[in-house]
């Protein structure tokens, strides 16, 4: 299995495609349960300031780590920001134009549509949509 394998699994996946395990923070591909995503719960929780934030109810939102692993190797890092009351999870954006210009990439897409897919909130597309958050063309990384 190469890094471009593990990728290309999540991207050619659909959130519904992952068991969820709140608890823990863990996402497992039931297809191939070797490859999991994991938010590493951080009990100090990093305060994040964005301008973007305002559009939310609770301006409150804060950093989490979710890394990506296939087997026990550890594939990618993506830093993600809780908003709206921890209803949400989002990648964190590239912000451009003095705030003007926030986007995601492609896989930053996938992975904040799995991770927000159990949650009983706003669907992620929408919260992006608020949010003013674009989706840019490349795919990976």
């Amino acid at each position: 299995m190469k890094e471009k394998d593990v990728f290309d699994l999540i991207m050619n996946s659909s959130p519904g495609d992952y068991t969820h395990d709140d608890e823990d923070g863990l996402y497992f591909y039931k297809t191939d349960i070797n490859l999991r995503l994991q938010i590493m719960r951080d009990d100090k929780k990093t305060p994040y300031n964005a301008e973007w934030i305002s559009t939310f109810a609770d301006k409150k939102a804060f950093v989490e780590l979710v890394r990506i692993y296939y087997l026990m190797t550890p594939i990618k890092r993506v830093s993600c920001v809780w908003v709206d009351g921890f209803r949400n999870i989002i990648p964190l954006p590239r912000i451009r134009d003095s705030g003007k210009n926030i986007t995601i990439n492609k896989f930053e897409h996938m992975v904040g549509s799995i991770l927000n897919h159990p949650l009983p909130f706003t669907g992620f597309d929408q919260v992006l949509q608020e949010a003013d958050i674009k989706i840019r063309d490349e795919e990976i990384i």
